[in-house]
């Protein structure tokens, strides 16, 4: 997954409180986090879609899926 590096800094400033700096390779860490991030939560896609028996991936799956991780992040 490619991230935007001015779509980072971007939320990430607005974040940050007042001029904070943001050492370069932070923004590095943080596309490789959402890589493996977005790898969990295709595969969690992947598995909803499966279990349903459905003929195509829709939206729903994608909604099950993530509220799924929601639930499973609460409960840790």
């Amino acid at each position: 997954m490619s991230m935007s590096k001015n779509w980072m800094k971007i939320n990430l400033k607005d974040a940050l409180q007042g001029r904070t700096t943001v050492r370069p390779e932070s923004y590095e860490m943080m596309a490789n986090c959402m890589d493996v991030t977005l790898r969990g939560f295709c595969a969690r896609i992947v598995r909803e879609f499966e279990d349903s028996g459905d003929k195509a991936l829709t939206e729903k799956h994608v909604s099950v899926a993530y509220l799924r991780e929601l639930f499973k992040e609460g409960e840790e």
